[in-house]
């Protein structure tokens, strides 16, 4: 588990954004800044197709975006189906 001490001052309040769990792009952002060691650069290179975020890593490719808006609306259409089957 990351502790914020040991976060990058740079990366420090995209952190604190992810852990809000209202932001997942900033939690898919940080995992994979973190994942390549703090280096921003490297995130749009990865090779990593086994990792579960690899769809929706950051990238300068337009489709990141539609993924992740598809992403979004599948787990609020998810969440609220599920709200509707809880009885009162």
């Amino acid at each position: 588990m990351t502790r914020p001490r040991d976060i990058p001052r740079k990366y420090r309040k995209l952190y604190e954004r992810a852990m809000s769990g209202r932001h997942p792009r900033d939690a898919i952002r940080f995992q994979c800044i973190e994942c390549m060691g703090y280096q921003e650069g490297l995130v749009e290179g990865c090779t990593d197709p086994h990792c579960a975020l690899y769809p929706y890593r950051m990238s300068r490719d337009s489709s990141y975006r539609a993924r992740i808006r598809s992403s979004d609306a599948e787990r609020r259409k998810n969440g609220a189906e599920s709200m509707q089957a809880v009885p009162a």
